[in-house]
């Protein structure tokens, strides 16, 4: 590992220590490449508009360029470089664009590639990013969106051993997915997809999710690693707030 992947990766895990340890094992599926020009002082000078070229008007150059290469390994090392600095405009500035990325918004600046950024990938990226700011309110993007989205993209992965939808299934607390999750984890020996699936039970609402992690846990069959991650799935499962599970469940509350 290089000097500077030392550096990005310790100052990965000092951003993430405020999150709870299901989110930290899930954190990391979809990867994130953060070059030297990230974290340069360019991450907060505002983009200009520029005729005949992509850009952002009013973004920071660092998410303007990302934008405009239609990456999502480019955006997600755009979004941690913005989310590490305390200068503005910081990570919370830039919410807003972000949403309106996800809506498809045409006026946020000429040239984009529109079709990169209304894709799989980027959409990942934002739902990644965003799911926990729809919760505390700060983005406008409704969470049954997000939801829908993971759903679709875990029926599209997780048969192919791709755990990237599970993942967001995880994030966004989508309901009523136990059952299709209980199917993966039967069908499935990767021990990463296994990994994803188990501790994204822990972030669901649903009560199916937490029989399933103590049957789990009771089978005689069940290694020692997995006996570990049921036994952190199951304790984050019970610090899961009525506040979270109305906004997962569509106002239903916890269940």
């Amino acid at each position: 590992m290089t000097r500077l992947s030392n550096i990005k990766a310790r100052t990965r895990a000092k951003q993430l220590a405020h999150l709870p340890l299901a989110l930290l094992l899930l954190w990391g599926v979809i990867a994130s490449c953060c070059s030297e020009a990230l974290a340069s002082s360019a991450t907060n000078m505002a983009n200009p508009a520029e005729p005949g070229r992509c850009n952002v008007p009013g973004a920071p150059t660092v998410l303007a360029e990302a934008l405009c290469s239609g990456r999502s390994e480019q955006l997600q090392g755009a979004l941690d470089s913005l989310k590490d600095t305390d200068d503005p405009p910081t990570f919370l500035d830039v919410i807003p664009m972000l949403d309106r990325v996800w809506l498809g918004d045409r006026s946020l600046g000429p040239g984009l590639p529109w079709a990169d950024l209304t894709g799989q990938y980027v959409r990942a990226t934002i739902v990644q990013n965003l799911a926990e700011q729809v919760r505390l309110g700060r983005s406008k993007i409704p969470l049954k969106q997000m939801q829908e989205f993971a759903v679709q993209l875990s029926r599209k992965d997780a048969p192919l051993g791709a755990s990237e939808g599970v993942v967001l299934i995880g994030f966004t607390h989508a309901p009523d997915q136990v059952e299709f999750l209980k199917q993966v984890l039967v069908s499935s020996t990767q021990p990463g997809l296994r990994s994803a699936i188990i501790h994204t039970l822990g972030m669901l609402c649903d009560q199916e999710a937490g029989t399933l992690l103590v049957s789990l846990q009771s089978k005689s069959g069940t290694n020692v690693q997995e006996r570990k991650w049921i036994a952190d799935s199951l304790h984050w499962r019970s610090t899961l707030s009525e506040r979270t599970c109305r906004m997962a469940l569509g106002g239903r509350g916890k269940r």
